[in-house]
């Protein structure tokens, strides 16, 4: 006779780690989800940073308006956004993303560093966040704008981790990613480097 399957609730860091490999599938939408982001922070040229394919590392840089600092502690928990408050804005809502789902999954799946500096402010503030914690909110120099470094994507879930192709294919995907954004932005100045 076979024993009776037990039904468990899931623990929330399971259910977020489960969530965010729906938005999080590899390095080439971390890319896609940061670069929305600097198109909502009205930057004029962002730029793009990966190693090993985004495998090690993505960092995406932008000289957008940037974040207050009294947005930095809550800016990657889920269903967080300035892009709107109700059910309505939806229908004027202009921005690319608005959910506030990428940065909470990234976190999900990552380790995550930002600086950012808003532009009202006369100094950069920073935080690193991971999927158990956040540091403190320390200053940092940053001339204008926000970078974000995402280090090790699935290192906390080795079971997606191996189903990332090599950093050459990841990188090609990066790259498929961000060509129509070349062509849709021609007034955002798009710099891409790897390793």
């Amino acid at each position: 006779m076979r024993k009776k399957p037990l039904l468990i609730k899931l623990l929330p860091e399971v259910v977020n780690q489960i969530a965010a490999g729906e938005v999080v599938e590899r390095p080439a939408s971390i890319v896609k989800e940061l670069v929305d982001n600097s198109i909502d922070a009205r930057a004029s040229k962002i730029t793009i940073k990966v190693r090993d394919g985004g495998i090690s590392l993505v960092e995406v840089s932008d000289d957008g308006i940037g974040i207050p600092k009294e947005n930095l502690s809550d800016i990657f928990l889920a269903h967080t956004t300035t892009k709107l408050s109700c059910m309505e804005d939806l229908n004027t809502l202009l921005s690319m993303g608005f959910r506030g789902e990428a940065l909470s999954t990234i976190v999900a799946v990552s380790k995550v560093s930002m600086v950012s500096k808003f532009e009202d402010d006369d100094i950069g503030n920073r935080i690193f966040f991971d999927a158990k914690s956040s540091s403190k909110i320390s200053s940092a120099p940053r001339e204008k704008g926000t970078v974000v470094k995402v280090e090790n994507i699935f290192e906390n879930i080795p079971a997606r981790k191996k189903y990332l192709k090599t950093s050459q294919t990841e990188y090609r995907k990066i790259v498929d990613i961000l060509t129509p954004y070349f062509l849709i932005y021609p007034n955002i100045h798009f710099e891409l480097f790897k390793d």
